[in-house]
């Protein structure tokens, strides 16, 4: 997860606003996520469950509707995370929501019967590709990242 981070804070302007999951993506962003002003970086405490990105990006799209947030959280839990999902459809909040790790195809099957664009990133150019993509969309996006990229 470190280069998924690194690669999506340098595609962002400042003051985006980034909510990671615990696990790996917490660890990589807490020393990677550059954040300019206060509350940039949404990161559970230690310790905690899995399933705290999603939320804590679905609020800070809400309190802050003209900065643009990125969602990075292992995919499992997403995958649980239907009505989370749907809302963000629902309310068109231009969340990117990073999903990493083995149950990628899961989640992009749920994103996809929500209608939000799902994007696949096998490698870091197509995360590239699809980072850029995703931000330009004014609506929820989802790119899958497997297991085997997100562990680069």
């Amino acid at each position: 997860p470190t280069r998924i981070v690194e690669l999506a804070r340098e595609a962002t302007a400042a003051g985006t606003i980034a909510a990671v999951d615990a696990g790996p993506f917490r660890d990589a962003a807490l020393g990677r996520w550059h954040a300019i002003g206060p509350l940039e970086l949404l990161a559970p405490p230690e310790p905690a469950r899995r399933g705290f990105a999603l939320p804590a990006a679905l609020a800070a799209a809400l309190c802050h509707p003209d900065r643009r947030v990125l969602c990075l959280a292992d995919a499992e839990p997403l995958t649980r995370q239907t009505a989370e999902l749907a809302l963000a459809v629902r309310l068109a909040l231009p969340i990117v929501i990073v999903a990493a790790g083995p149950s990628t195809g899961d989640v992009a099957a749920v994103a996809r019967r929500l209608a939000i664009p799902t994007l696949t990133a096998e490698n870091t150019a197509a995360f590239r590709g699809a980072r850029g993509r995703a931000l330009a969309d004014a609506r929820p996006a989802v790119i899958a990242v497997p297991a085997e990229t997100a562990a680069v």
